[in-house]
């Protein structure tokens, strides 16, 4: 993993460094700040016996400017097959993110717990997200109602595009997804992530050759 920073948000971000609090020497992929950036979710494979064969792990600290703790494993959650992608709820209490648990096909999981201080239940698949393709991310507002994910589904422009899928309230199945045509190229656009106020959209593409980063913008009201 690395890390820029920018002084604000309509500035360009400085060096890219390593992140050392996070790294080992397996993989690192996906990050996801929660609590005001106390809070580090990530995938790992260093606790695994096959490299790339990644796991959720969480590292906190109690303050912006202090070091993360050593990251360790969420408990409950993991499976035999790979985790990836998470994100935490606004307050904590559920947990969404991609697994190729069910015979290798990746779909959206969620798990949920009672409060801060109990783990995790078993997760389930978000309903109205799995299909017969494979599904990545996911990405959510703060109210829980509108999601981002990466699917190779029939209907895109490329290999793999990001598509959104909004519901009426927390616990209802999402809508049938669509196809975000505006952000999407003829490549592999994967990683979405939304940022806290709803207004971009980071992601990377293979459109011009490399896989990099991308944004894009919009005009809303989202908050997380």
């Amino acid at each position: 993993m690395f890390v820029a920073t920018r002084p604000d948000r309509s500035s360009d971000f400085g060096d890219v460094l390593p992140f050392d609090d996070a790294n080992s020497p397996g993989t690192e992929a996906t990050p996801f700040l929660a609590d005001s950036g106390l809070t580090l979710l990530l995938a790992s494979d260093r606790f695994a016996s096959t490299p790339g064969h990644n796991d959720l792990v969480i590292a906190t600290r109690t303050a912006p400017s202090d070091p993360f703790s050593s990251p360790a494993l969420l408990a409950n959650v993991n499976s035999s097959g790979i985790e990836l992608a998470p994100q935490l709820s606004t307050d904590g209490l559920r947990l969404y993110f991609s697994s190729d648990r069910s015979n290798n096909d990746r779909d959206i999981y969620m798990a949920s717990r009672a409060s801060r201080a109990d783990d995790f239940d078993t997760p389930a698949r978000v309903a109205g997200l799995a299909g017969s393709s494979q599904e990545f991310g996911p990405t959510l507002s703060g109210d829980e109602l509108e999601v981002f994910i990466a699917s190779d589904r029939p209907g895109g422009a490329g290999s793999m595009d990001i598509w959104r899928a909004v519901r009426s309230q927390l616990g209802d199945p999402f809508e049938q997804p669509v196809n975000v045509s505006e952000v999407n190229g003829n490549g592999y656009d994967t990683d979405p992530r939304l940022s806290a106020d709803g207004t971009e959209l980071f992601f990377s593409s293979s459109r011009d050759g490399n896989q990099v980063l991308w944004v894009a913008t919009r005009t809303c009201t989202q908050t997380r």
